[in-house]
């Protein structure tokens, strides 16, 4: 099975274009999961949402980085220590993983 996880910090609407893309261009049976690595609240309810409005699983990665120019990459550094940890010690061997993360 094909199991695809984007890490979602600062741009919600690229959920739906992921979302409507993976189901127009992928044959295969596959499972996506948003997580959601905001400090926003407004950003993560918009995330949230999103994963309502297309079925698909969202799973929160708690975000304390703060929001200042000398910690510029720590939040990425905590989404990806979330999928590590949570995700790909965990999988299946026979599966197929896709790591996205949004950029703006």
């Amino acid at each position: 099975m094909i199991h695809i996880y984007t890490i979602a910090y600062n741009f919600p609407d690229l959920i739906d274009l992921q979302s409507i893309s993976f189901n127009r261009y992928i044959n295969n049976k596959f499972a996506f999961t948003v997580i959601d690595n905001s400090i926003d609240k407004t950003i993560s309810n918009q995330i949230q949402d999103k994963c309502k409005k297309y079925n698909l699983c969202y799973e929160y990665s708690e975000n304390k980085t703060p929001h200042s120019p000398e910690f510029f990459g720590w939040s990425h550094i905590n989404g990806l220590n979330y999928f590590l940890k949570n995700k790909l010690i965990n999988h299946n061997e026979d599966d197929v993983l896709l790591l996205l993360e949004d950029r703006k």
